[in-house]
């Protein structure tokens, strides 16, 4: 049997899945707030870990450009090499 698409019910329960997101979001990522955040928050769920994760553009705070520092000392060397490019 064929269901029926019910709109009202997939936006409710889209809008529910993306404030459960903002909310473990909130969570994880310390210094996520409209003041300190970057213009971008970003988040990605694998579905082969079953694990959500999230990460946020650097350089507007501190705690951001730590981030960007220590991503790039730990990076693979080519990706240094294109980070200098």
């Amino acid at each position: 049997m064929l269901k029926t698409f019910n709109a009202q019910k997939f936006i409710e329960e889209v809008t529910k899945k993306a404030e459960e997101l903002i909310q473990k979001a909130k969570d994880k990522v310390p210094c996520f707030s409209n003041k300190s955040n970057g213009p971008c928050l970003s988040g990605i769920y694998d579905l082969t870990t079953v694990k959500t994760f999230y990460g946020q553009n650097f350089f507007k705070n501190e705690m951001g450009k730590d981030g960007y520092t220590n991503f790039v000392e730990d990076a693979h060397p080519i990706i240094k090499e294109r980070i200098k490019a």
